[in-house]
């Protein structure tokens, strides 16, 4: 299913993990050290074949919808 998408959206990935994405993806090799050392919301968006470097910023009343983070941890 992913790979029938238009769009792609990658965000901050371990080293491991960047790697196995620019392979899956094919995208260029540096693209493994910018999803490496992303802050959060940075990370890359492919869209009909057009290939950028993002930063994700949720208006105030969508965290709750997109916070990763385990509350109380």
């Amino acid at each position: 299913m992913i790979e029938s998408c238009a769009s792609i959206l990658v965000l901050k990935q371990e080293d491991h993990a960047a790697q196995a994405a620019v392979e899956y993806f094919k995208l260029a090799s540096g693209c493994a050290d910018l999803l490496a050392r992303a802050r959060a919301g940075q990370g890359i968006l492919r869209v009909s074949g057009s290939t950028t470097a993002v930063q994700v910023q949720p208006a105030p009343f969508e965290w709750e919808y997109v916070e990763t983070k385990i509350k109380g941890a």
